[in-house]
């Protein structure tokens, strides 16, 4: 048996502490943050969860045996990739000093700063520029 597939793993990942929407075999669905799940069993936590009938429970799991779909309900802002190019002519930086790593969702720039759609984490003379093009990108992404 081969083991889980990487797309769907590095996909179910990014989708810890965002808002989906779960659809079980028998048609019922619950809606919440996804907290954690795991690999083996599929099993999925969800935290300040809804079903499809309005009740509200502070947390529920749900047997990955059950699971019909999950819907990614909350669109994520931060996009790494047009992260990268904004920093790249903000800052006049050569491509290679900025590496984009997909399946964590960051950038890592000059290998001392780390940016992801948490925050800004390093050190180093550029930090307080990229922290800078961090929060007025986050500002733009969040109104539009």
């Amino acid at each position: 048996m081969r083991g889980p597939n990487v797309k769907i793993m590095t996909k179910m990942n990014s989708l810890v502490g965002r808002k989906i929407r779960v659809v079980l075999a028998n048609g019922r669905n619950y809606t919440g943050k996804l907290e954690g799940f795991d690999i083996q069993s599929f099993n999925l936590l969800l935290v300040n969860a809804e079903d499809s009938q309005g009740n509200v429970f502070p947390s529920v799991i749900i047997n990955g045996n059950m699971i019909s779909e999950i819907i990614e309900t909350e669109k994520k802002l931060f996009d790494p990739k047009e992260f990268r190019d904004l920093v790249i002519k903000k800052l006049g930086l050569r491509e290679y000093d900025v590496t984009v790593i997909e399946e964590a969702g960051t950038v890592v720039i000059m290998r001392k700063i780390t940016v992801s759609e948490k925050g800004v984490e390093g050190s180093g003379p550029l930090l307080n520029s990229v922290y800078a093009i961090y929060n007025e990108y986050m500002k733009k992404k969040q109104e539009s």
